[in-house]
């Protein structure tokens, strides 16, 4: 038998969202989950900022745009955590933040890990990054280990997606 048939099938990718448990985001500190009111205050705060960043982009909006990824990805790896740690009000305010952090999200985004959301200042060194797509950050190997199953899954469309963004910046301006 050749290579072909010991190879694993790989699984289809879940959606970006499915990734983390949002049911672990979406809990006070004291383990009570927020209410209905609380969730939509947060999409509201979350719509409120896309529409911001849209009417800024100088470019026509499509089903691949990455300023949306973007915001995904701060919702998750930055807002959602501080429901627990600082409460509801501090997710709204970063939320409330993002139209002022998108350009800079980048910068940013190589400062937390995409396993544990550990943040970093931007004095100290970044993280380290995936080598195929260039888009994953871990502080510790050990993150990286454990976040390896998910993540090999989107690591090659994270990279068409990344090489498309940076051959179409200066056709937008940026």
């Amino acid at each position: 038998m050749g290579k072909k048939s010991r190879r694993q099938k790989q699984q289809e990718p879940k959606e970006l969202g499915e990734r983390w448990d949002a049911m672990a985001f979406l809990i006070y500190e004291d383990g009570t989950p927020i209410s209905d009111d609380d969730f939509k205050q947060l999409r509201e705060a979350k719509r409120q900022a896309m529409v911001v960043v849209d009417t800024r982009c100088r470019y026509p909006i499509g089903k691949d745009n990455i300023t949306h990824d973007w915001l995904d990805e701060y919702q998750w790896a930055v807002a959602f955590p501080r429901i627990q740690t600082k409460g509801l009000d501090s997710a709204i305010r970063a939320l409330k933040r993002w139209p002022r952090l998108q350009p800079y999200w980048p910068r940013l985004r190589r400062r937390v890990c995409d396993h544990c959301h550990a943040q970093v200042a931007l004095s100290e060194p970044r993280y380290l990054v995936c080598g195929g797509c260039g888009v994953a950050r871990y502080c510790c190997e050990a993150c990286q280990r454990a976040d390896w199953e998910w993540h090999q899954m989107y690591c090659p469309d994270m990279a068409r997606r990344r090489r498309i963004y940076e051959a179409t910046k200066w056709e937008r301006g940026l």
